[in-house]
């Protein structure tokens, strides 16, 4: 999925029928230094890619790359998905954003069915054009996402079997469909190595949404303290090492 192999996008680039839409000086588009860089990130597939240029840690700016046939289209918009679960799991990145240049129509259809929604507008993004500036963050992609939805369901299974096993079935919180999400996008998170990012995405959302913040025990390998178990997650794998009473959420004290 990941390339730093610039030959598919260039070859795509400097098609005379997507060339036009980049906005580039003339000559032929070379994207090896960018894609090459490793403070960027490229994700492909065979109709193309998107290339996240690194703004700041947390930051990039996301450009698309795709052949123009109409059957592509749905290429497109599930490599846009995949490429965010990436982004927000496997890197430092929040937001995520693009600039679509008007009279792009199939660039800004894209952008907004995945997820981006605009926030501004840039003059003159090219002399006598403007653009369309939009975002997606960390928040929407978890809140939207089929990985992080599934992802905390599964975790709330396992920690409600390890439970039962345990005899303190009735401990289980009650089902949550924004908890689930938030967990999953956090794990997914830990999973890919980053315990630091996940930890504190997870409890800022504890903290608006009133659930009970987790403690991390350990950063390497992962230990977390979820208030219903001790988790740790080696390889990917979660697992539980302790079952725990149910702590109420701040929401639920009296």
């Amino acid at each position: 999925m990941r390339t730093f192999e610039a030959t598919l996008l260039n070859e795509i680039a400097n098609d005379p029928r997507v060339r036009p839409n980049l906005l580039a000086p003339e000559g032929p588009i070379d994207l090896t230094g960018q894609i090459g860089n490793p403070a960027n990130v490229t994700i492909v597939n065979r109709s193309g890619g998107f290339i996240a240029i690194q703004m700041t840690p947390m930051l990039y700016e996301c450009h698309t790359i795709f052949t123009p046939e109409k059957e592509s289209f749905a290429d497109v918009l599930t490599l846009a998905h995949e490429a965010q679960t990436y982004m927000f799991t496997h890197t430092q990145a929040t937001e995520l954003i693009t600039r679509v240049a008007d009279g792009n129509r199939g660039a800004d259809i894209a952008a907004r069915k995945a997820r981006f929604k605009e926030i501004g507008r840039q003059k003159n993004l090219a002399p006598g054009v403007d653009a369309a500036i939009l975002r997606v963050g960390i928040d929407d992609w978890a809140l939207s996402s089929t990985e992080s939805k599934v992802e905390g369901w599964s975790f709330h299974n396992l920690i409600a079997e390890a439970k039962a096993a345990a005899g303190k079935a009735d401990s289980v919180h009650e089902d949550d469909d924004r908890h689930d999400k938030f967990v999953g996008a956090a794990l997914l998170m830990a999973k890919s190595g980053q315990t630091m990012k996940a930890f504190m995405f997870y409890n800022r959302a504890a903290f608006i949404y009133g659930y009970e913040p987790i403690r991390m025990v350990n950063d390497s390998p992962a230990i977390l303290d979820t208030g219903d178990a001790v988790i740790t997650i080696v390889k990917g794998d979660v697992e539980v090492m302790l079952v725990k009473e149910r702590v109420p959420r701040p929401s639920e004290r009296v």
